[in-house]
C-alpha cells in the first residue's frame, strides 16, 4: 500500500523557501515604511513654505525676516508623532525627525529658498545616508 503525502525533505524545503521570502519581504517592507515616513516630513513643510513665501513678499523681499521658533506657530507645530521639530531660520526650513520612530535614524530634511522670475523656489536636502529614503528631488547633501 502506497502512502499519500509529504516526506519530511519536502516539507523542510518547503519552509525553507517561505522564511527566504519573508526575510526578503520584511526588509522590503521596513524601507517602504520609512520612505512613507520621509514623505510625511517632506510634505509636513508645506505649511511652512507658504509661511515664508508669504514673508518674502510682505517683508521687504527678504528672507532675513522669516524665522519661527519650533511650535512658536501651528505651520512649525509638528502634526505626527514622526517629526520632532520644524523650525525656520532666516527662510530656510528645517524638519527633524523623532528618531524613536524612524528605527535610530536621526533624519534632518532641509528646505532652502531661492527666487528666480519673483518666485520662490526650493531646494530639498538631506544626509546621503538617507537617499535611499528620501525622494529624488530631495536628494542634496547638507
Amino acid at each position: 500500500m502506497r502512502n499519500n503525502g509529504f516526506t519530511l525533505v519536502e516539507l523542510l524545503v518547503t519552509i525553507a523557501i517561505a522564511a527566504i521570502l519573508a526575510v526578503y519581504a520584511v526588509s522590503s517592507y521596513s524601507k517602504y515604511r520609512i520612505r512613507a515616513k520621509f514623505a510625511l516630513m517632506v510634505a509636513a513643510a508645506t505649511p511652512a513654505k507658504l509661511a515664508v513665501q508669504n514673508d518674502y513678499f510682505n517683508q521687504g523681499y527678504t528672507f532675513a525676516n522669516a524665522d519661527y521658533t519650533a511650535g512658536s506657530q501651528p505651520f512649525v507645530t509638528p502634526a505626527s508623532d514622526i517629526i520632532s521639530s520644524i523650525a525656520i531660520t532666516n527662510g530656510i526650513i528645517t524638519v527633524t525627525g523623532n528618531s524613536n520612530v524612524l528605527g535610530g535614524r536621526s533624519i534632518v530634511i532641509q528646505f532652502t529658498p531661492s527666487v528666480s522670475n519673483n518666485e520662490v523656489n526650493w531646494t530639498c536636502a538631506t544626509d546621503s545616508a538617507f537617499f535611499d529614503f528620501a525622494p529624488t528631488d530631495c536628494q542634496n547633501s547638507l
